[in-house]
């Protein structure tokens, strides 16, 4: 397992934003249901319902999203101050015994059968930890990273 932390875009200073950590390995989001979870998510005013209703749930416990319906929330996020994401084969049935958390010391990946996880950490950055070699080569070609974890 490889961990990597995103401190901002290749091609600019610019910090890197949700969505673009997820487009990045587009594939690999479609191709997987997630957990969200321990989440502060600050979405657009024009934010549907559906949206403003997956944000509160991830913020109060676990809300489970396909890859679209991720993406699509990504796309209305402006700020991540805090959250777990976690990527899960689809066909794997799992059961919590508490929210994965965002804040202090949490172990990477934080559920066994998960194959990574995205952290968003203080609005600024993000950790990326994954169990597949090829998410984090797709990372470090698109953003200045370093290795945590």
């Amino acid at each position: 397992m490889k961990g990597l932390r995103i401190e901002g875009v290749n091609t600019s200073v610019d910090p890197a934003g949700l969505l673009t950590l997820l487009q990045t390995v587009h594939g690999f989001v479609l191709d997987h249901k997630w957990s969200v979870s321990s989440a502060e998510l600050w979405l657009l005013p024009d934010s549907s319902a559906e949206q403003i209703t997956q944000a509160r749930l991830a913020s109060e416990g676990v809300t489970w999203l396909s890859g679209a319906e991720l993406l699509a929330l990504a796309a209305c996020v402006t700020v991540a101050n805090w959250g777990a994401f976690l990527a899960f084969p689809p066909s794997v049935k799992v059961v919590f015994a508490s929210p994965p958390g965002s804040e202090g010391e949490v172990s990477p990946i934080q559920h066994p059968l998960a194959v990574a996880e995205v952290q968003a950490l203080d609005g600024g950055f993000f950790e990326v930890y994954s169990r597949l070699p090829e998410v984090c080569v797709h990372l470090t070609r698109c953003f200045v990273t370093t290795e945590c974890g």
